[in-house]
């Protein structure tokens, strides 16, 4: 019954960026004195004396130092930006204050900046990784080492380096924490899976002991302990819950860890749960999405058998970027779940209001004899994100150290539900 799921999708995955805006964590203030320059490296008129800006230009990276990153932000300060917050918060997007220079990555991760000759504090910044690194422009300009905007492989803040806290409740089925591996956040061994001990992440490490009944043994700690202790659970900003048997049906329906989750997610948590933990985003947030099969009975639209599906990216910025590393066709595969539909809910918003917002469609499957269907979706409630993806992270053919084009995706798509928070487009 093993089964594999795909990573792409997780570089893809993490939501819509929100133009020049950025998180109110992000601190950038702006150079005293120096020529301003509005967003996208547009110049305001400046005395004829003034210092001549310049060609600053570089590329974004993932954590691992090869994927490139699209929509990061990229701006110029001479001052350290304020900490991000270690724990789970409301991260709303505000503008940068006027004359900062900034610009956003390309699909293919480049971006150009125009700055005046001298030192910069250079920040590069997708959702809450951050990196912070001193630079000094000479008058001919500068083309940046790709190590000063390679996104952190862990939080460091001697050298402002800044990663979101994750935590990963270790599925049976779908090895999230060796994808993550790969993106960079641990080291992996000959077979693409984590090296114990280097992850950069919270990681409960659980076994299924038993089938049926399923019985899990946890270390170093059973996930409970978190989940029913909301100081805990506030510690973090993400929550992977991979593929898995029933056994964590009960604990998410427990009323304490029900209303903890939810509290959590309204005040800027991300949940993100693959297959057949489809089970949890229907106890705590049921009426955005349908999965096919589904009853009143937990576990009803599993599906005893795994499928592959023709991928339909269903975003146009991934599907670019997706190009732009020459990947334009592939299979989702080891889907164990179908969805059915999403449907347009009432959503409470980080604004004390309520919009009407109908899920995100990432990515969808052409799956055989039925057609396409979601396969990658979203929705906002309150401050946080949830996401469900119906196929593992990994998938039957990763092996080794490379990424499958869905592991890609993934990464994409966690980074995009990880930025700053724009009000829902009405819908």
């Amino acid at each position: 019954m093993s089964r594999i799921a795909s990573v792409a999708l997780l570089v893809a995955l993490v939501a819509a960026a929100c133009g020049d805006a950025f998180s109110n964590n992000d601190g950038a203030s702006g150079r005293d004195g120096a020529a301003d320059a509005a967003s996208e490296g547009q110049l305001d008129a400046r005395p004829v004396d003034a210092p001549i800006p310049v060609t600053v230009s570089g590329k974004v990276y993932a954590p691992e130092g090869t994927i490139p990153i699209f929509g990061a932000l990229v701006y110029a300060v001479v001052s350290d930006p304020a900490p991000i917050p270690d724990k789970v918060f409301c991260d709303r997007c505000v503008e940068l204050p006027q004359g900062t220079p900034n610009t956003r990555s390309s699909h293919d991760g480049a971006f150009e900046l125009k700055l005046t000759p001298g030192t910069w504090k250079l920040v590069t910044q997708k959702g809450a990784f951050r990196r912070v690194r001193e630079i000094v422009v000479p008058p001919a300009g500068l083309a940046v080492d790709p190590a000063i905007t390679t996104l952190p492989q862990k939080t460091d803040a001697t050298k402002g380096d800044t990663i979101p806290k994750m935590v990963v409740i270790q599925g049976a089925w779908d090895a999230i924490e060796s994808s993550l591996a790969k993106l960079g956040l641990g080291q992996v061994d000959a077979n693409g899976s984590l090296v114990a001990g280097s992850e950069t992440f919270t990681l409960y490490r659980c076994t299924l002991t038993q089938l049926l009944p399923p019985v899990v043994d946890c270390k170093p700690r059973p996930p409970q302990d978190m989940l029913k202790d909301y100081a805990l659970l506030s510690q973090y900003q993400i929550l992977f819950l991979p593929c898995d048997s029933e056994w964590l049906d009960g604990v998410i329906a427990d009323p304490t860890v029900k209303a903890n989750l939810l509290r959590w997610i309204r005040e800027g948590g991300r949940l993100y749960a693959t297959d057949y933990q489809y089970d949890q985003i229907r106890t705590l947030l049921p009426d955005y999405i349908t999965w096919q099969g589904q009853s009143g009975v937990a576990g009803s639209a599993e599906l005893d058998s795994a499928y592959d599906a023709p991928a339909v990216v269903n975003d146009p910025d991934m599907k670019q970027w997706l190009a732009a590393q020459g990947v334009t066709t592939f299979d989702l595969q080891q889907s164990w779940t179908i969805i059915d539909s999403v449907h347009k809910v009432p959503t409470p918003s980080f604004d004390g209001k309520t919009y009407d917002v109908t899920p995100t469609v990432w990515v969808s499957g052409a799956v055989p004899g039925v057609g396409v269907k979601p396969a990658t979706v979203s929705f906002p409630y309150g401050c946080g994100r949830v996401l469900f993806s119906s196929y593992h992270t990994e998938g039957a053919k990763s092996q080794g150290k490379s990424l499958l084009p869905q592991e890609k995706a993934l990464l994409y798509v966690t980074l995009e539900v990880a930025v700053c928070l724009t009000l829902p487009k009405v819908n």
